[in-house]
């Protein structure tokens, strides 16, 4: 996996303490004790849970989550060369469902 300093991590509208006080709010189900309808009533959270449940899975470095989320976009890149599969593509309708469930939890 690849490693970064702490100090070259590009942090987005949040500081770095509000985007680990908002990581780690993020609640750390295992796989089958999420709330059962939680889907339902919180899709975005649900959505979070699931991606952090993900990196906990694939990566060690799981106190650096833009890191993590950057070692598991280069290799799901790199999957989809290997499967001949078209990742801008799907990155692209991704993102389109992402703006549709996003609209759709403000309302």
């Amino acid at each position: 996996m690849n490693t970064t300093p702490e100090s070259s991590i590009t942090f987005g509208p949040f500081s770095p303490d509000e985007t680990e006080r908002r990581w780690t709010a993020i609640p750390d189900y295992t796989l089958g004790n999420v709330p059962e309808n939680l889907s339902e009533e919180e899709p975005l959270l649900y959505r979070r849970i699931v991606a952090k449940r993900a990196i906990f899975a694939s990566y060690e470095e799981t106190d650096f989550p833009e890191q993590c989320i950057k070692d598991l976009l280069i290799d799901l890149r790199h999957l989809c060369d290997g499967l001949g599969l078209d990742f801008a593509a799907i990155d692209r309708r991704a993102y389109e469902t992402y703006s549709a469930e996003k609209a759709d939890a403000a309302v």
